[in-house]
């Protein structure tokens, strides 16, 4: 391999050739040598030797680090009540598979805002041979940024695993884990117009024409 210095040597000379043709042949042959070589001897720190990262292990139902009643209690109070303990509503079908309950649950799973409503649900079952849907333990239903900061420093404190769903359409499995904490940004869809302001975007000349700016929440949406 060519020394730094040789590198240094032939990108040096390349400038010191006459305006012949074979000296500009010479020139990009040592040029492409000299910078192919150069690319092998730039300082790749961290890349050699660096110890293969160990996978993040989550703290689980029955586990002994997973939070007791009481700080559950308190982080319900800390988001304004609006933790929500999910219950799978395929429970039904556990218990009487062939029963009306189970019938009317899976002629409502056809309408995805009935899907959407409901925490313990996503829009598609999963992905073969790649996730599952799976409902979280809890359920902070966040209406504002501080239900949101709530949420994401219980689970950093308590070493849960955290995830975000609005409107279930996560289609790579993101919004849903079993054991988990999940932020339900659902309640966060309100749509508020400021007051329209005039501002002057046209030259002096030219008659200035109204614009506003729309604040719109996580999950917006029209029925």
């Amino acid at each position: 391999m060519l020394s730094s210095r040789r590198v240094l040597r032939l990108l040096i000379s390349t400038r010191s050739h006459g305006p012949g043709r074979e000296g500009v042949d010479l020139n990009r042959r040592q040029l492409i040598r000299a910078a192919g070589a150069a690319a092998f001897l730039l300082p790749v720190p961290g890349i050699f030797g660096r110890a293969a990262a160990q996978p993040v292990s989550r703290v689980r139902p029955g586990d002994p680090a997973w939070p007791s009643a009481a700080l559950w209690d308190r982080l319900k109070r800390d988001v304004g009540g609006r933790l929500i303990e999910i219950r799978s509503p395929f429970g039904v079908c556990r218990d009487d598979p062939v029963g009306l309950p189970c019938d009317e649950l899976f002629g409502e799973l056809k309408n995805p805002y009935y899907v959407g409503d409901d925490p313990a649900l996503t829009q598609t079952a999963g992905w073969v041979d790649a996730w599952t849907a799976q409902p979280s333990v809890y359920a902070v239903a966040a209406e504002t940024a501080a239900d949101v900061a709530g949420a994401v420093n219980f689970a950093r404190d308590n070493n849960l695993r955290l995830v975000v769903k609005g409107g279930s359409h996560s289609y790579l499995g993101t919004s849903n884990a079993p054991a988990s904490l999940l932020v339900w940004t659902r309640r966060m869809n309100a749509i508020t117009p400021p007051r329209v302001s005039r501002r002057r975007v046209a030259p002096r000349r030219c008659r200035p024409f109204r614009s506003a700016r729309v604040r719109s929440g996580c999950t917006s949406t029209t029925r």
